[in-house]
Formats: structure tokens, C-alpha cells, sequence
């Protein structure tokens, strides 16, 4: 079985499904799935030794007539397309030549579509809903990560009777990614400060105005420590997240490493003793999965859906408000290394035995059989 994996992008930023990629590429491989993977335009790219898709195709989906002629043959020589971007010009266009083709079409949401939805109004919704619901219509099964997902996604008025399917990872392949390492050295790290670390996008509903109230308020707790805010930044935030720190006097509590390379990333986590994903709605999990798989303790939120961190001993799972931060926050920066380390060691056996891919694989597989004994 040939299966076209549709991505935004191979860029190695966090957040990005293409960071969780080839181990979900190399965990279909054990059961006899080969892929190939269709991504919108790319800068950073995973290298081809620790890929182990059979074709890898970007494309420009600013030239859609272009693109089409190049997706087409990928979309004829596979079994089933699955789209991971759907709000995306390429998962368009990879949507027209598989209705073309006649092909069996997946749709996982991932998140893509139930945050800023803050101050849209009620007509331009309701026309992106009409759009949507039309596009959804040829796929075959609609994916979300967990319940609370698939509850927003009703709420914002999506007919998708989408199916809660979570990600996994395996980062056991990922040395020597963009070994880059010519600007890991001015990186704010090495001054004898503890690390707080963040990774994904530089974002409102990613929970980071919640998250700097409760270091607000955790100043003299947080004065041995050192946060740092490593991602894309989305619209205008990055830029109110400064003037606003700078209005309030604040400009020490966070560092921002923006469009940070994957050795840039890999230092800021290897100097990390936490690592925080606060995110308001559902989002990929790919930076707390990342952070236990290393040993890393952490802050989740509750939107994330990572059942059994807490249980584990593997760090907090937390309201993505500041009421619900404050109290974990607290005790992680107060609890000393050696405390850390052993919520990061339990971490790493727990995201192993619970969260790999190999762990949720077989859902994948099924879900796959069943779209081509269906077509």
C-alpha cells in the first residue's frame, strides 16, 4: 500500500506536523506502507538520510496550474491521499487531483481549524464553514487529535463527524538534522541561568499571554531562571509581546529566538530543565512529546489531550489559564534539578510506552485498509 502524506510544510519549526514525519513514515514501513510526501513551500528540510519517504515533492502554491501537473503523478501512483494541512493552497490543490483521480481521501484537522476564531464575524464564518464543508465532502474519514477537538470543531459549525485520532513520535533518528550549528553560540543561554523553555509559534492562542501573567507573578521565583519563547511569530504578536513587556517593565521575564534552526532548538532544549506548551485550544503536541522523549519535565495544557503525563510523575497538566498555570508553574521552578531530572526520566519511559508511534500506529493502518476497501 502507497500512501501520499500531505504536509504545509518541511520545515522543522515546532509545531509543524514534518517534525513528527519520519518517525510516522518509518513506523508505517513496519507494516508494510511505503510513502510519499506532497509539502507546501520549504526552506529547512529534513535530509534525505533520515527520511525514509520514497518521494518528497515541495511545490509553489502560488503557481496552482504548475503545482497540479506536478502532484498529479504522485496522486495516480498512491492508494489513499491523507491531507495533515486542510486549511492549506496545497491541500487544494492535492484535493482537486485526487477527486480527479478518483482517489480515497483522509483529512486530518490537527488543531488547523478551531483557533483564531476570536472576533471573526458570524457571515465570513459561516461562508469559510460553506467552503469547507463542500471540500470535506469527498473525504472519506475526517481525523481531530482528541474529544475536545472534535467538540470545537462542532461548535464553530463544521459538519466533519470527525474521528479522535491522536500523533505519536519517534525522535530516534533525528541526529544531524541541519547540523547547522553557526549561530548556536548566540543563543541566551551559558550565564549560569536555568532554562524555561517554549517552542511553537509565537501566537496568542498558543496560551502565551496567560503564561507570562503567571511568570508575572512568579518573579522572585523565576529570577535564577531564564525563559525562552522559540518560535515563528504569527501576525503582529511578537511585536506586542515586546512593547508590552517593555510598557510594563517587563522585558526580562522572556527571550525570543525567532524562526530558531533545529540546532538552535536542540540547544535550547538540551539546556532546558522545563519545557512549556500552554496552548489554549487543541494543537499538535509535538514540542511536549519532544521534551519528554529527552528527558525533559514539563507544562502542558489540558487542550493537548496527553492522557496519563501527570500520572507518570512526568511533570503538570494545566488549565491554560492564569489561574490554572500559576500553581504548577510554581512548584516545577521551585522544585530543584535532581527533582526535575527524575520528572524528565519518567517522562522519557512514559512517552515511549504510551506516546510513540508504534503505540498508535495500528489505527493508522486500519483507518488506511479500510479507505482502500472502500474506494
Amino acid at each position: 500500500m502507497r500512501i501520499l502524506q500531505v504536509v504545509e510544510s518541511m520545515d522543522l519549526h515546532p509545531g509543524l506536523f514534518s517534525t513528527i514525519l519520519p518517525g510516522f513514515i518509518s513506523a508505517l514501513g513496519k507494516h508494510g506502507i511505503s510513502c510519499s510526501v506532497a509539502s507546501g513551500a520549504s526552506h529547512d528540510t529534513h535530509q534525505a538520510d533520515h527520511f525514509s519517504a520514497d518521494d518528497v515533492v515541495s511545490i509553489d502554491e502560488d503557481q496552482p496550474i504548475e503545482a497540479l501537473r506536478t502532484i498529479s503523478p504522485l496522486v495516480r501512483a498512491a492508494d489513499v491521499i491523507h491531507i495533515h494541512c486542510p486549511n492549506t493552497g496545497i491541500a487544494a490543490i492535492v484535493t482537486a487531483a485526487a477527486k480527479g483521480e478518483r482517489r480515497p481521501l483522509i483529512v486530518s484537522t490537527q488543531g488547523s481549524l478551531t483557533s483564531h476564531l476570536r472576533g471573526r464575524g458570524k457571515l465570513s464564518l459561516w461562508f469559510e464553514n460553506r467552503r469547507l464543508n463542500k471540500k470535506f465532502r469527498w473525504a472519506q474519514q475526517v481525523t481531530c487529535l482528541n474529544s475536545r477537538e472534535a467538540h470545537l470543531l462542532g461548535q464553530r459549525g463544521l459538519r466533519l463527524n470527525p474521528t479522535p485520532l491522536p500523533v505519536g513520535c519517534d525522535f530516534a533518528n533525528e541526529n544531524g538534522l541541519s547540523a547547522d550549528d553557526a549561530q548556536t553560540e548566540k543563543l541566551p543561554l551559558g550565564d549560569g541561568k536555568r532554562i524555561l523553555a517554549y517552542f511553537g509559534d509565537i501566537d496568542r492562542e498558543l496560551g502565551l499571554i496567560p503564561f507570562f501573567k503567571a511568570c508575572d507573578e512568579l518573579e522572585s521565583e523565576l529570577e535564577s531562571w531564564r525563559i525562552i519563547i522559540a518560535g515563528r511569530p504569527i501576525d503582529n504578536c511578537l511585536e506586542l509581546f515586546k512593547a508590552a513587556a517593555r510598557r510594563h517593565g517587563k522585558e526580562h521575564i522572556g527571550e525570543f529566538v525567532v524562526f530558531p534552526n533545529f540546532a538552535q532548538q536542540r540547544s535550547i532544549l538540551d539546556a532546558a530543565e522545563i519545557v512549556a506548551l500552554p496552548s489554549i485550544t487543541p494543537v499538535l503536541p509535538n514540542s511536549i512529546l519532544w521534551a519528554m522523549w529527552h528527558g525533559k519535565a514539563t507544562l502542558a495544557s489540558e487542550s493537548l489531550g496527553i492522557e496519563g503525563l501527570e500520572n507518570a510523575g512526568a511533570g503538570a497538566v494545566v488549565e491554560p489559564t492564569r489561574k490554572g498555570i500559576l500553581p504548577a508553574l510554581g512548584k516545577l521552578v521551585r522544585s530543584t534539578p535532581e527533582e526535575l531530572k527524575s520528572m524528565g526520566s519518567k517522562g522519557a519511559e512514559f512517552v515511549r510506552a504510551s506516546h510513540s508511534w508504534d503505540a498508535h500506529i495500528q489505527k493508522y493502518v486500519d483507518m488506511y485498509r479500510a479507505a482502500v476497501n472502500t474506494s
